[in-house]
Parts: C-alpha cells; structure tokens; sequence
C-alpha cells in the first residue's frame, strides 16, 4: 500500500518513464488529490525527491535524472495533441450522431499528451486515435459492422485508418473487470468528445479507479440504462454476432469459436457479446513487467513487492499470460508484438 506522498509521486513518474513522458507537478498534484493546505507538503517531497537525485524538476515537469529530453519535447507533443483533437473532433461528432453511440471518448496516447508517430504501409507519417466507445443496449454488433466498413474503406484509400475502436461495451456492461494501476490509468486520461449521459454512470460503477486517482471528482449515480426501441435490434444484434463467430471457426479451423456465441462473457477473449477489447486490458502485463523494471532501476529505496501488489492486484488480474502458456492467439500476439520501444506505438 502506498503511504507516503514520495511513494505517490515516484510510482507516477517511473510508470509514465516507461512511455518516455515526464509528469506535471500540477497534474500529480490533481491525480494525488492534494490539498490546499497540502500542497507545501508536496512541495517539500518533490524537493527532497530532488535533493535524493532521483528526480529533476524542468518548466513544470518531473522526470528521471538523464531524461531531461523528454521535457524538451513535450510542448510539441502536446500541440499535436490539439491539432489531432481538432482534426478528429469533425470525424467523431459525425460518428456520434449515429442512433447506436452513448459515449465517445479518446483513449491511448493522444489522451495522455503523448502521441506516438507511426507510419502506415504506404509510409505515411500518422497518429491514430484510440476510440473509447459505449454503444446502445443491444447495438454492439451492428455498431461493429459499421466500423468495420468505415475501417476499410479508409485503409483502402489511405492506407490507414485514422482512429481504431479500442475499447467499445455495451451501456449495460459498463464494469471494467481488470482493476489495476493501468486500467484506472486509461480511465483516468479520458477525453470526452461525446456524451449522452453515460459517462456519469460510467465512473459510478468503476469508481475503484479512486484508489489510485485520489483527486478525481466525486461522481453521483448515473441515470440507469434505457433499453427503448433498441429491444428491436436484439435479434438482428444477435444475428450478426453469431456470424462473426462463424466466421472466426471458419478462419481458424476450429470449433471453439462457436461456443463463444452462447458462452457469455469471456474475460479472455477480445470480441464478446457485449464488449470489444484488448484482453488483459491490452497491454498490461508487458506494462507491468516494464514498470516493475522501471521502478526498481529509478527508486531502489522506494519499491517493495507490496506496492507492486497493490498496484497490479493479483485477485483482480487475469491468470492468463504469456509465462502461462496462453491459449489464446489473439492474447499471444498482444504480448509478443509489443515491446515500449521508444519509437514504438504508446497504449497510454
């Protein structure tokens, strides 16, 4: 368990030095919940921190000593931020006037003020917009659909696509089940560009991200979800969910993907019935294994095993990862693929 505001403060910057990004004292300020009358005691432990040479203090920002750069470098990133924001903002609106969308929000790196270039096949230059979605009761599928043909489409003319569904669930699934440091972390970055709503009830059900967010707003009960005229869909819904499984067995040669068609919710599997995501919340356990590395590297005499627990609980993570011989191939490559290379795609 964390208990002291230096304890706070470095889990922050050796978790965001793994994404090669510094942290704001102001920010670190709102994110540990401190207080008017607290804020000399933070004071005193950033300049302690600084006095133990294990941080550095540049224009408002906390890095790791030698990692000045990356101070340097953040005013650019967060302008691109802006003009991503802008450029998307068109694109999303149009998006949320779909009668299916509840919530649009921007996840990923965009959302943490540290957008990562990448390059398409065609070597185009471009950053991509990780898409937080909640959809209809019972319009997931259809949803999906949709995205899937805009996908292409735009892949097909550009060879790229300029956002990606990463996380899209349906308004009556709204629980995130893998509870951690990472996943309140993405919660906590959220970008809102639409809302009908939901959001409310969103952060009601989730607020265990308050552990490790402790300035967060309270958030009051949201209105409960509004099944309407969308019981209509419920079938075709069904109906297309069910082929896309088909056609997972088809590709794959196997049999198991059809018994995802009634089997529920499958923690494992990226593509349910009520929800699309990365499993294991994405990339978590490579994050972890990199945070770990970071925080014992940068903060010898702060990390113990006992902030790691609470940080990534055990009882709320998923036993299926690569050192245990994971089944899942989708869940496989999410691991193998990435490795935080500086140059390398950000989830955070």
């Amino acid at each position: 368990m964390l208990r002291t505001l230096k304890e706070k403060i470095v889990v922050h910057i050796a978790y965001r030095n793994i994404f090669n990004a510094p942290v704001s004292s102001v920010e670190c300020q709102k994110w540990l919940g401190v207080a008017s009358d607290e804020i000399a005691a933070f004071n005193d432990s950033i300049k302690e921190l600084i006095e133990e040479n294990l941080i550095v203090e540049k224009d408002g920002f906390l890095c790791v000593p030698g990692q000045e750069t990356i101070v340097d470098s953040q005013s650019r990133k967060e302008v691109l931020t802006k003009d991503l924001l802008a450029k998307g903002s068109k694109t999303l609106i149009r998006l949320s006037r779909l009668p299916f969308i509840k919530y649009i929000g921007v996840s990923g790196s965009v959302a943490a003020n540290n957008p990562t270039l990448q390059y398409s096949k065609r070597g185009v230059e471009f950053v991509d917009l990780d898409l937080f979605v909640i959809c209809k009761s019972n319009t997931l599928w259809l949803l999906f659909l949709v995205e899937r043909v805009l996908t292409n489409i735009k892949k097909l003319f550009k060879g790229y696509h300029f956002y990606c569904f990463n996380y899209v669930t349906d308004e009556t699934f709204l629980e995130v089940y893998n509870k951690n440091f990472f996943t309140a972390t993405e919660i906590n970055n959220l970008k809102t560009v639409y809302d009908n709503g939901i959001h409310s009830s969103f952060l009601s059900v989730n607020s265990w991200y308050n552990k490790y967010y402790n300035g967060s707003e309270d958030v009051i009960d949201g209105a409960k979800s509004s099944l309407s005229w969308t019981l209509i869909l419920a079938p075709i819904n069904f109906v297309f969910f069910a082929l896309f499984c088909v056609g997972r067995a088809l590709k794959r040669i196997e049999l198991s993907p059809l018994l995802e068609i009634f089997g529920g919710f499958n923690p494992v599997q990226k593509c349910n019935f009520k929800r699309i995501s990365n499993p294991n919340g994405g990339y978590q356990e490579a994050i972890k294994n990199k945070f770990r590395e970071s925080f014992q590297t940068n903060f010898p005499q702060y990390y113990s095993e006992v902030i790691m627990e609470d940080l990534f609980p055990k009882a709320t993570a998923f036993k299926f990862s690569p050192e245990n011989n994971v089944y899942d191939r989708e869940n496989a490559e999410l691991f193998t693929k990435y490795t935080l290379n500086s140059n390398e795609k950000n989830p955070v």
